[in-house]
């Protein structure tokens, strides 16, 4: 009995232990399945939750500050604008009803927005439309469609368009300084973007917005040396003379003599930055500060200015201006003129007078006086691709070089340089700082040349706009005005062109106490008149009047008498 009794519990004690494995596997098997499950049948729907809840970051646009003329008049400003961005993959699926009004609000055609979805179809991101306004933007969004969103950002606009593009220079697709002071103070300009966090779904939609990151900074406001209302009349004047002269291109630059502010500087051809689709890249160059050209006669002051630096010559000393043989070349006037003084050989323009005055005189001095005003090295005013010109060194001994020299060949200079060079004698012999930005007080200058030298050279330019003179054509009626005209050969890759030309007019005002300086040049002129003092004069007067007249330059008595 009790051996039996034995076996007994034996076997239901093994009975319970398969029980218990069996559910054990039976568990088991369960859990297996339902992982399988999951992985199998579930994993789609689990993937496709987890698109479409994605962690995004995205940006904030800053604010890129103004850019303002001196009188805080708007040449480039910021506006809100809304990139509408797509899954072109998800919208191209939309109902066609409304396809046909998100086209109407961005302003296509049906056919045209068709035609870009099913270019990109195969897409998961595309810019459907970069700058659109708010209310069009506002208008698309309105119709709810998948695929479809919105990124804030700031369209630059430049108000004055063409007319100070070279200076203001633009900015590209992302708001970054391409050309001018635009790209010169692009981290001042420039802010910084900011940053939130978002929850997006498969469709671009924001789910949920989580915060702010980083709060954006906006970028300062810049205000310019430049008197918007003068720039209009020298971009108008410039471009009217250039068009009648049929010139290749043209120049102009003004300076106030007392501070060194850049007050207008203009180029032909010109562009609008805010006309992208017919942006030409040449146009973009301010040929103001990167292009160089030989100065021709205006040139000839200096020569002047340093045979009385020299100690050699007073104005009164009298030089005999008929032809002179140089080495292998004859000198000669458009007639002979006989004895002049100082005056007179500026007057006229005449090309033996200098030449005699600077073969009279050492090389260093007249190398000298050249390099003094600044020539052959950047004015340093900033402004992207300035160049630094050219001008001879010490070693200059050929006497026909010297000569040369002395009428304005052998020598390159930017329209700006040689506005500076103006400005310094101007200004008693005082060498400035430039500036493109605004000042508000006289610069400090450093003395360069005599300031009796520079006044004597000054009232001698006034002759030259009296009626035996070259350039009565810049004469700014009740003010003195001095200045001198130049009509200089075009250097080519054969050399200099006995047809084409460089046509200047370089000149100050008022005399009785100089304000501003004021350089034209019209280059390669293809029309009958290509003197400087028929077509770039002209153009000089009508913005030194405009200078004159819009700051309160009262008129020089003497004149306005008679």
């Amino acid at each position: 009995m009790h051996h039996r009794a034995g076996r007994s519990r034996a076997a239901f004690q093994t009975g319970r232990l398969w029980v218990l494995l069996i559910g054990l596997a039976i568990a088991m098997s369960a859990i297996v399945g339902r992982l399988v499950h999951l992985q199998l049948d579930e994993s789609s729907f689990l993937k496709n939750q987890g698109d479409r809840r994605s962690l995004r970051t995205v940006r904030m646009p800053a604010y890129r500050g103004m850019i303002v003329d001196r009188n805080g008049r708007a040449l480039a400003v910021s506006t809100p604008a809304v990139n509408l961005e797509a899954n072109p993959k998800v919208l191209i699926q939309s109902d066609p009803e409304k396809l046909k009004l998100l086209a109407e609000a961005i302003g296509w055609s049906y056919s045209s927005l068709q035609d870009k979805l099913q270019k990109y179809s195969k897409k998961e991101f595309m810019f459907l439309v970069r700058y659109l306004e708010p209310d069009a933007a506002e208008k698309a969004l309105g119709l709810r469609l998948k695929g479809l969103w919105p990124r804030h950002v700031y369209k630059r606009h430049y108000p004055a368009g063409a007319v100070a593009s070279h200076v203001v220079g633009l900015t590209n697709a992302e708001e970054e300084g391409q050309e001018g002071v635009e790209l010169k103070y692009e981290d001042l300009l420039n802010g910084v973007q900011g940053k939130r966090t978002v929850i997006k779904d498969l469709f671009g939609q924001v789910v949920k917005d989580l915060g702010v990151v980083q709060t954006p900074e906006d970028g300062k406001n810049l205000a310019l040396s430049l008197d918007l209302r003068v720039q209009y009349v020298a971009h108008q004047a410039l471009e009217e003379a250039a068009i009648q002269s049929k010139a290749k291109s043209g120049s102009l630059v003004a300076i106030d003599v007392d501070t060194g502010e850049v007050l207008a500087m203009a180029n032909y051809p010109s562009v609008d930055p805010n006309d992208r689709a017919n942006l030409r890249p040449e146009a973009l160059r301010n040929r103001a500060v990167t292009d160089m050209f030989d100065p021709g006669s205006t040139a000839k002051a200096f020569s002047v200015l340093a045979a009385l630096e020299s100690g050699k010559f007073q104005p009164w000393s009298v030089i005999d201006t008929s032809p002179i043989k140089v080495g292998r070349k004859w000198i000669r006037d458009h007639r002979d003129y006989g004895p002049l003084d100082l005056t007179g050989i500026l007057m006229h323009s005449s090309n033996v007078g200098v030449t005699k005055l600077v073969l009279d005189i050492p090389v260093e001095k007249q190398v000298g006086v050249i390099r003094d005003l600044g020539f052959g090295m950047s004015t340093q005013i900033g402004l992207p691709g300035e160049t630094d010109g050219y001008a001879p060194g010490f070693d200059l001994w050929r006497p026909i070089e010297r000569a040369t020299l002395a009428y304005g060949y052998g020598i390159s200079v930017s329209v700006l340089q040689l506005a500076r060079a103006y400005a310094v004698i101007a200004r008693g012999g005082e060498q400035l700082d430039l500036s493109i930005l605004q000042k508000e007080e006289r610069s400090k200058g450093e003395q360069v040349v005599s300031k009796r030298s520079s006044d004597q050279v000054l009232h001698m330019l006034e002759s030259v706009l009296s009626d035996d003179g070259t350039g009565k054509n810049a004469r700014v009626p009740g003010y003195r005005v001095a200045g001198k005209t130049g009509t200089a050969r075009k250097l080519t890759s054969q050399g200099y062109d006995a047809r084409r030309y460089l046509s200047w007019f370089a000149g100050v005002a008022p005399v009785s106490n100089p304000k501003y300086a004021v350089v034209v040049m019209l280059n390669d002129p293809a029309g009958k008149r290509f003197y400087g003092g028929e077509i770039a004069a002209p153009v000089f007067s009508n913005v030194m009047e405009s200078l004159l007249r819009f700051n309160g330059v009262l008129p020089d008595a003497s004149l306005a008498k008679k």
